[in-house]
Order: C-alpha cells, then sequence, then structure tokens
C-alpha cells in the first residue's frame, strides 16, 4: 500500500471515529434534554388542532395517535441526533453536556472556552436543520394521515346514519302499531267489531 493509500485510508477511519463518538455524543445529549420531546409534542397538538375541525367524528386524542402512528417521536429523536452529529464536533457537543449537568457554570462553559462558543456558534443552524425536516416530513406523510383521518371518520358517520335509519324505522312502524291499536280500540267501543256485533 502507498503512502498516499494509507493516508487516505487513515484520513477516513479518523473521520468516521469522529463521526460516531459525536453520534454517540449527541445521542447522550438529545436524552438528558426534555426539551425536544416537549417541542414534539407540541407540534403534534398543533397539528391535531388544525384537523379537529374537519372531522367531527374523530376524538382529538385519536387524530394524535394517528399524527404520531404516522411520523413518530424515535423518527424525530434518530433525525435529531443525526443532524446534531453531521454539524457538531464531538467536544462542543461535551460542552454543552456539560453545561446541561453543571447548570451554575453552564453560562461560563458555553460563553467562555473555545468549544462552547463553538457550539454556541453551530446549535442554530442545527436545530434549523432539524426543524425544516421535521416540517418536510409531515407535509410528506399528510396524505397516509389523511387517508386514516377519513376512514376512522367515514366508519363513525356510517354507524350513526345506520343508527337514525333503524330508530327511524322502529318509530314508524311503532307508530302504525299505535295506530292498528287505536283503530281496534274505537271498534270495539262502537260496536263495530265483529265480536261485539254478535253479542
Amino acid at each position: 500500500m502507498g503512502m498516499r493509500t494509507a493516508a487516505l485510508v487513515l484520513l477516513l477511519a479518523t473521520s468516521l471515529t469522529a463521526c460516531g463518538e459525536s453520534k454517540d455524543k449527541a445521542r447522550e445529549l438529545v436524552d438528558i434534554s426534555g426539551a425536544f420531546k416537549e417541542h414534539y409534542d407540541e407540534v403534534v397538538e398543533t397539528v391535531m388542532r388544525d384537523y379537529s375541525p374537519r372531522y367531527m367524528a374523530v376524538m382529538d386524542e385519536e387524530i394524535r395517535e394517528v399524527v404520531e402512528d404516522k411520523v413518530p417521536f424515535d423518527e424525530i429523536r434518530n433525525l435529531r441526533i443525526d443532524t446534531l452529529a453531521a454539524h457538531l464536533q464531538p467536544d462542543e457537543l461535551n460542552a454543552a453536556i456539560r453545561a446541561h449537568d453543571n447548570p451554575a457554570q453552564s453560562k461560563d462553559i458555553l460563553n467562555n472556552t473555545p468549544e462552547g462558543r463553538s457550539f454556541l456558534d453551530k446549535i442554530f443552524d442545527a436545530e434549523d436543520s432539524v426543524e425544516n425536516t421535521f416540517q418536510a416530513l409531515l407535509k410528506e406523510r399528510e396524505p397516509a394521515i389523511l387517508k386514516a383521518l377519513d376512514t376512522i371518520n367515514n366508519k363513525r358517520l356510517d354507524g350513526q346514519a345506520s343508527l337514525t335509519h333503524a330508530q327511524s324505522t322502529f318509530t314508524a312502524v311503532g307508530g302504525v302499531h299505535c295506530v292498528e291499536r287505536r283503530r281496534h280500540e274505537a271498534s270495539l267501543l262502537h260496536g263495530r267489531h265483529p265480536m261485539a256485533a254478535s253479542r
């Protein structure tokens, strides 16, 4: 193996190691912070409220479950981990982790260390990338979400229509029986019933 090839292999190995280390640190940072899960829940809540007026026969909780099924949190979590790992170096991610673990020193860690300042410089672009991809996934999965909600909504409406029809039929039949009974009673009172006439 020539020196040029050996150098390229070493560079590639180092890059992959750094990428793997960044991913481990990104995963750690994502998992210790609950803010991203809260943001995911807020986005799902907003989507649920947008769909709710269009699906009167579907409960809000059912709409939320459909959205979470089509765009699951774990998928968005993994997307965030990959994006942070791609944008940030392990030492920058580690600075954020140290700041999270040491609230009293967090400002000093992020503002007064090279890796902390570098993290602050890059994190907003990384988070924008995550958010844009999240919104793109919601738009991409919208046909599947709407199809699932249509199925639930139509099934409920068909069931309600069948129940209303059955109730109307029952009422109509009951009304006929009521009229017949009244005619029968009237014929007895006026002596027109065959048995009354024979007496």
